[in-house]
This record gives structure tokens, sequence and C-alpha cells, in this order.
């Protein structure tokens, strides 16, 4: 009888792992695909740079070069005041989910250790109470 009830729930776990094993080989697929275009873009930009060009029309697409400018913070503090001084931090700061979310485990698991019943009745002040829901974790498939 158990047997018979499981049944359906191991078709629908193979029907799954081979929907991930094709997803994972498409994965591939793009990773090679965007590599060779990567190696194509470096190409296309050195013909048109070597011929003085910024942008060329193939007929059925055209292309153009497009500068890009990139900047990385060297030091937080000054950068954080100047951004408090012309009114605009609040506007430019903010925190990764991904970041967040592990910070507040981080914490959780130190209330949890230190029986901390403060945090974990009230949390960190400023952020919503954890939304809880549930994923699938899958391992072993081959």
């Amino acid at each position: 009888m158990e047997s018979n009830l499981l049944e359906p729930m191991k078709k629908l776990c193979m029907e799954f792992f081979d929907l991930k094993k094709k997803i994972k080989e498409l994965d591939d697929k793009k990773k090679e695909l965007s590599s060779e275009a990567t190696s194509l873009t470096k190409k296309i930009l050195d013909h048109l740079e070597n011929a003085g060009m910024r942008s060329f029309d193939t007929g059925i697409g055209a292309i153009s070069i497009r500068e890009n400018k990139s900047v990385k913070i060297e030091d937080k503090e000054k950068f954080f005041s100047y951004l408090k001084e012309s009114g605009e931090f609040e506007d430019i700061i903010s925190v990764n989910s991904r970041t967040l979310n592990s910070y507040y485990k981080e914490k959780e698991e130190q209330a949890k250790q230190e029986n901390n019943l403060d945090f974990l009745s009230s949390g960190i002040a400023g952020l919503s109470e954890p939304k809880i829901f549930n994923t699938l974790s899958v391992r072993g498939i081959k």
C-alpha cells in the first residue's frame, strides 16, 4: 500500500531531476556561448578602434562603441561623509538583500546561542519581521 503512495512522488522527483539536468546542460551551453560572444566583442572592438570608427552598420544590425565608467570606494568614511553633507546618503546607500538576510541569520543564531530573548522577540530595529518561505533542497542529481 505504501509503495502505491510513494510511486507518484518518485515519478515527480524523477521528472524534476531530469528537468534540472536539462537546465544545467543549457546553463553550460549558455556559458560557452557567452564566452564566445565576449571573445567576438573584443575582436569587434579591436577592429573598430583600429579602423578609427565609433560605429558600424551591418545591414542587419548596428554596433557602436559606448564608453562606460566604473568607480570603487577607496575610503568609505570619506565617501559617506560626502553623501551625508550633500544630503544624498539615504538615496545612494543600500544593502544587498542576500547580505542583509545573511546578516540577520547570523545575528539570530548568535541570539539563540546567547538566549537573547529581546532579539528573538523584537529582531533588529528598522527591519521587518522575517517572512518565512520554503524552498526545495536538492542533492544527488547526476
